[in-house]
């Protein structure tokens, strides 16, 4: 959204990862006290309507007019003020907010408690779509903090081998400082004869795309489909894949866009 790269308007205040303090609650509110230090999920949801009562918080059929799906600073979710403001109205409260029960402890811990708010729920939620389970072998693509948490996840999900893809040398380094096998996408373009090298064949039993459409392929250029089509390669039959990477409905700019003439 910083760069210009969806349909998000001038002025929107961003932000979707908030932790913080109730300092004032409405009179319907009945589980939650001013004081009480709580995380935010980062969809905004009602609690009530078949798509929540069924754990799909994230198409809610009630916060957002123009779709299903709602959501703090965030383009074309409903249009919720995000978290970079100094107060954040957070509605449907008792459903929304997650108390953390021990103030004190709360406040020692908070840096690390900011992650449950997006970043490591995100990289789970990708570790369980990837169907990822004791002895699986994983692939995640992206060294990113979400792909770091899916590939955390997929350890604590009981992954026997992790490998984590990038062309970021750093970020590369830094995975394997983490217990993750580096996978260096800039050596060639046949990740499955690198998964091969490390595993013995060329397939994985779990992928996770932790990219996105911004991904870039071998030769440098955007490429918005390599990640998923990567993904389909090397992901064994009956395998499956988790998508917590970002696809968007519309890309202001990207490097072409379809065109038809009518006459």
């Amino acid at each position: 959204m910083v760069r210009g790269r969806t349909t998000a308007p001038a002025g929107m205040v961003l932000g979707h990862e908030i932790t913080g303090e109730i300092i004032e609650k409405g009179s319907d509110v009945e589980m939650l006290n001013v004081g009480d230090i709580v995380s935010v999920p980062f969809n905004v949801a009602c609690g009530r309507c078949r798509c929540c009562r069924e754990l799909d918080t994230g198409v809610c059929l009630t916060v957002n007019p123009a779709r299903a799906g709602g959501a703090f600073g965030y383009v074309d979710m409903g249009g919720w003020v995000g978290g970079q403001a100094k107060y954040v109205m957070v509605p449907y409260a008792d459903f929304n907010l997650l108390k953390f029960p021990d103030r004190d402890q709360a406040l020692a811990k908070i840096l690390d408690l900011t992650m449950l708010s997006d970043i490591l729920p995100t990289g789970f939620h990708g570790a369980i779509t990837a169907g990822v389970g004791v002895g699986s072998v994983t692939y995640v693509a992206g060294a990113g903090p979400v792909g770091l948490a899916a590939a955390a996840s997929a350890q604590i999900l009981g992954s026997a081998v992790v490998m984590v893809g990038d062309f970021n040398k750093e970020r590369l380094a830094h995975a394997e400082r983490m217990g993750f096998v580096p996978i260096d996408l800039g050596k060639h373009d046949r990740l499955g004869e690198m998964i091969a090298e490390v595993v013995g064949v060329p397939e994985v039993d779990s992928a996770i795309d932790a990219v996105g459409f911004e991904a870039k392929g071998h030769s440098g250029k955007e490429q918005p489909a390599v990640v998923l089509n990567s993904m389909m390669d090397i992901t064994r039959v009956a395998g499956n894949i988790g998508i917590p990477g970002l696809y968007v409905t519309d890309d202001p700019g990207a490097m072409s866009r379809p065109r038809a003439k009518v006459r």
